[in-house]
């Protein structure tokens, strides 16, 4: 199967798009990428996508037979829409074989649940690197932070495919 685990950076958000109620708001305001990680599960390669290379990233998302991310249906897949030319259809196609693991936990916790979290809980480990941190990283330091969170990302989905992914305040 052609199944990719992917995470987005980006410049930091302003708080129109931090406190944006609708999801049209939230993609109007939606910052631009700095660099995307894709795992390519078959063969195990990362790749890096930097803007110049958002097309590439949507062609191979779009192509996937499964995509999985943490929060990529909330967030990065607004910013390839906003800035890279994702058309609605192509992001319909892509969230049609889709798994959010973020959508996962909150639907199993009715809560907001960080990939940061997840992994302390799951994996007994943090994220490399958190939040607003990530926007003053030199090039070559993010995408080993992007690296980890799609590794991160990935294991998780697997302990979520064999029924093992524990949530806070359930296990």
């Amino acid at each position: 199967m052609n199944r990719v685990c992917w995470d987005m950076e980006t410049l930091l958000f302003s708080n129109d798009f931090k406190y944006a109620k609708t999801i049209d708001d939230r993609r109007k305001h939606a910052p631009k990428m700095r660099v995307a990680c894709v795992l390519f599960e078959a063969t195990g390669a990362y790749d890096y996508f930097l803007p110049e290379r958002a097309g590439a990233l949507i062609a191979g998302l779009v192509q996937a037979e499964e995509s999985i991310s943490y929060n990529g249906k909330g967030f990065d897949l607004l910013v390839l829409q906003r800035h890279y030319g994702l058309s609605q259809a192509d992001c319909d196609k892509i969230n049609a074989h889709h798994v959010d693991l973020f959508e996962v936990a909150k639907s199993a916790t009715g809560s907001f649940i960080s990939l940061h979290r997840l992994a302390q809980l799951n994996l007994q480990e943090t994220k490399q690197v958190q939040g607003q941190n990530m926007a003053d990283l030199p090039l070559e330091a993010l995408k080993e932070a992007c690296r980890s969170d799609v590794s991160q990302t990935y294991r998780l989905w697997q302990l979520h495919q064999r029924g093992e992914l524990k949530f806070p305040g359930r296990s």
